[in-house]
C-alpha cells in the first residue's frame, strides 16, 4: 500500500525587497538585517572591498540593539515565516480573483493583472466582496484608496 506524502513551504522572496530599504528598516530588526544582507551581498559581488562592510552594517545594527546570536536565529525565522503568510495570502487573493473574473467576463485586459498584483490585501478583500455583483471586470476591480 502506498501512502502519499507532500511537503508545502512557506516562501518570501528576499529579492522582492530591492530598492526598499526605508520600509525594511521599519519592519522588526533581525527581518530588516538578514534582508538588507542578502541585498547588499548582491549589489557588491563584483566589489570585494565594499562587499564585507556592507555585509556588517545591518548585523552591527542587531547588535547595536542587544540582540543575541540566538534571538536573531529564531525570531528572524519567526518573522520570515510570518512574512511568508502574508504575502502567500496576498497572492492567493489575487489569484481567485483573476480566476473569477475570467470565469465571469472572459479574456481580462493587461491592467487587470497590473492592478491585482499591485492592490494591498484590503483592497483585494473589497474586490472580493464586489466580485459577485459587479456588472463588468472595471466595476469589479475599481481603483480606490485603502
Amino acid at each position: 500500500m502506498v501512502c502519499p506524502a507532500s511537503l508545502h513551504f512557506t516562501v518570501a522572496k528576499l529579492l522582492d525587497w530591492t530598492g526598499c530599504d526605508a520600509r525594511l528598516h521599519d519592519r522588526a530588526p533581525p527581518f530588516a538585517a538578514l534582508t538588507l544582507t542578502h541585498l547588499a551581498t548582491l549589489a557588491t559581488r563584483h566589489d570585494p572591498v565594499a562587499r564585507c562592510p556592507a555585509k556588517w552594517s545591518p548585523v552591527k545594527r542587531l547588535y547595536q540593539l542587544d540582540f543575541d546570536r540566538q534571538q536573531l536565529t529564531a525570531k528572524g525565522m519567526q518573522e520570515g515565516r510570518a512574512l511568508g503568510r502574508e504575502q502567500g495570502c496576498r497572492a492567493g487573493k489575487a489569484q481567485v480573483i483573476e480566476r473569477q473574473l475570467l470565469l465571469r467576463f472572459g479574456d481580462l485586459p493587461a491592467w487587470t493583472k497590473t492592478r491585482l498584483a499591485e492592490a494591498s490585501e484590503q483592497q483585494l478583500d473589497a474586490w472580493i466582496d464586489k466580485l459577485l455583483n459587479a456588472p463588468s471586470i472595471e466595476a469589479a476591480v475599481e481603483s480606490t484608496s485603502h
